[in-house]
């Protein structure tokens, strides 16, 4: 008993130490965002003497503070926060950023096993069907394909979908081949004998924190994780905070959205 007292005091003087890569502060006057790849700049309040960030209605805010993360490193995401007139709702997490800039959606990462195979027929741009040799384990519903990739999902995370927001509609099995039926028209054009596979679709972003928003204060932080377990080949993060989802009629106030690196 004296052994174990002894060690949880010797854990509990371990320092741990949280060092602030970023932090969006209405009162710094310096944080900007986006919401949809547009500029997006919420109202700034100040109440009591604290100042802070208020949002009308559902956005989704991307803050364009971008920071590097490493691969052996623990990263804490948070952000204080309260509902204005009635409880709301909001997702925190990070866009996830490889070496080259490109944002690393879910949909990426989720290749549907035994559906590589290729084009047997030329499509192009604008079609909205098109035709490949083997389509025995494709599906219809929350599934899209990606284009040029490889046998053995090497390509993981995968940024050749033709178009994240584009779902499979219909499967045809014909005498020679499959006919595959999409939402909507594709972006680009693809000749015969391109490799084809389907990918679950996904969200763009990681979440961390999905939950009811009081209208008290409360700040939200989501456990030490690492960048790659939010996002495979994740090189850089920025902080998101997804505000008044489902209730677009209400506003949601915020300050210090923050990622921290945790260490010890």
């Amino acid at each position: 008993m004296k052994k174990a007292l002894t060690t949880l005091i010797l854990l509990a003087t371990l320092a741990v130490h949280a060092e602030v890569l970023v932090c969006d502060k209405a009162s710094e006057n310096k944080a900007t965002f986006t919401n949809n790849n547009y500029k997006y700049i919420p109202k700034s309040i100040t109440e009591e003497g604290k100042t802070f960030f208020r949002v009308d209605g559902r956005v989704s805010l991307v803050s364009d503070a971008l920071v590097m993360v490493k691969p052996d490193r623990l990263y804490r995401i948070s952000v204080k926060l309260r509902a204005v007139r009635n409880p709301s709702k909001a997702l925190l997490g990070v866009a996830a950023y490889d070496a080259q800039g490109r944002l690393i959606s879910q949909t990426a990462l989720l290749p549907l096993p035994k559906t590589f195979t290729t084009l047997s027929r030329p499509c192009q741009k604008d079609d909205t069907s098109f035709f490949i040799v083997k389509g025995t384990d494709w599906t219809k519903g929350g599934f899209t394909p990606a284009f040029n990739v490889k046998a053995d999902t090497s390509d993981i995370p995968c940024f050749t979908v033709d178009n994240g927001s584009n779902s499979v509609k219909d499967v045809k099995e014909n005498d020679n081949d499959f006919e595959i039926t999409m939402l909507y028209p594709l972006k680009n054009d693809y000749p015969v004998g391109t490799t084809v596979r389907l990918h679950r679709q996904g969200a763009p972003f990681a979440y961390v924190v999905n939950k009811t928003v009081s209208t008290e204060w409360a700040e939200w932080k989501s456990s030490p994780t690492k960048a790659t377990d939010l996002r495979k080949g994740a090189v850089t993060l920025r902080p998101v905070l997804i505000c008044n989802l489902g209730f677009p009629k209400e506003s949601l106030d915020f300050d210090e959205l923050s990622i921290e690196e945790i260490t010890e």
